[in-house]
């Protein structure tokens, strides 16, 4: 049940005001957890109550990633931070390698499908990570060669092409032991975002959930419609590593088997809102847009779009820097979810 506010909460509107914020995401309650640049440069997490009351934490500690603070006091993590999500997980680079750190207990799951997805990938010809150490706090992982298809802009229309060569190969890999994601995940997924936007009070927030609805009845009614692929289920640019030979595959424990169409409509709905934002061109976009829709053409494919488009439209609301495009996203988002 989604419980509507009347206005901005005092957690969302204290993050707009808190400097150099790169994400935030929705804690329990009206709580916010954040990441930023300090004065030094370095990346640190943040917590803001439901008061408003923003603290900012010591860099690179975190209580419930006990893997991260053992391997500081241990002087064996002295790489870069790219990533610290407050009591959820932190990613380091390091010279030749990415160190990705865990809650206890999901380390294992996330080094063994990496694994067996990696196998997969490299009987079709596409790159993927090594698992090079595992522990109980944490999974290291080669790293790998290029740029991301997101930094590459409309300069990496090479790494698309390679990419449309692959993706239906790899939709058909089969990979004994993983999960089904289905489309009744998927409108969890979007419920509970939206859920969270609505808490804190977004604007727009009764249209958020009328489309919500109509975006999971969709969902759900077309169960069977389609059949069953291999699917990343966070696909996107910033997931694409293209060198100028080998197109690779980031993130790969979050793999399934669900619809072809919902990585598909996740990778639409980003293409899209690349060039919204002007980082990549009409053209290119036009392009991209039509490639991906071959890789999945079914009638299902809208819902999935929809849901992704309408997911962003939440998960960049507790992210500062969005707002100069985040109101003509959301609006046309859900102008084109009522019009269906």
């Amino acid at each position: 049940m989604v419980t509507k506010t009347n206005s901005l909460s005092t957690a969302l509107r204290a993050l707009g005001h808190t400097p150099h914020v790169r994400r935030g995401w929705p804690g329990k309650g009206r709580t916010i957890t954040f990441e930023t640049r300090d004065s030094s440069g370095l990346l640190r997490a943040g917590k803001i109550d439901d008061s408003g009351e923003v603290t900012l934490t010591p860099y690179g500690m975190d209580n419930k990633l006990p893997g991260l603070a053992s391997a500081l006091e241990k002087g064996t993590s002295t790489g870069e931070m790219l990533v610290h999500r407050y009591g959820k997980r932190a990613v380091v680079r390091h010279e030749e390698a990415i160190t990705k750190f865990l809650r206890p207990g999901k380390a294992q799951n996330v080094a063994a499908v990496s694994t067996a997805i990696r196998a997969a990938c490299r009987q079709i010809g596409l790159g993927a990570a090594q698992v090079s150490g595992v522990s109980d706090g944490c999974v290291t992982f080669s790293l790998l060669p290029g740029r991301s298809l997101h930094e590459m802009g409309d300069s990496g229309r090479d790494g698309w092409d390679a990419f449309f060569k692959f993706w239906p190969q790899w939709q058909g890999l089969e990979v004994p032991g993983l999960a089904t994601f289905s489309a009744a995940d998927e409108a969890a997924t979007l419920r509970t975002w939206v859920a969270h936007a609505v808490n804190h009070g977004v604007a727009h927030a009764d249209e958020l959930v009328r489309a919500a609805e109509k975006v999971c009845g969709a969902l759900q009614g077309g169960v069977g419609k389609s059949g069953r692929a291999l699917v990343h289920r966070d696909l996107h640019d910033k997931q694409l590593l293209w060198d100028g030979r080998t197109l690779s595959v980031l993130d790969l424990d979050t793999a399934a088997y669900g619809e072809a169409e919902l990585d598909a409509g996740n990778l639409l709905a980003h293409v899209r809102l690349r060039k919204l934002q002007g980082l990549m061109g009409a053209e290119t976009a036009d392009a991209l847009s039509a490639g991906i829709t071959a890789l999945a053409p079914g009638p299902r494919l809208g819902a999935y779009e929809d849901s992704a488009a309408l997911r962003l439209a939440c998960v960049y609301a507790f992210r500062p820097a969005a707002a100069e495009w985040w109101p003509e996203w959301t609006a046309t988002t859900l102008e084109t979810i009522a019009l269906r």
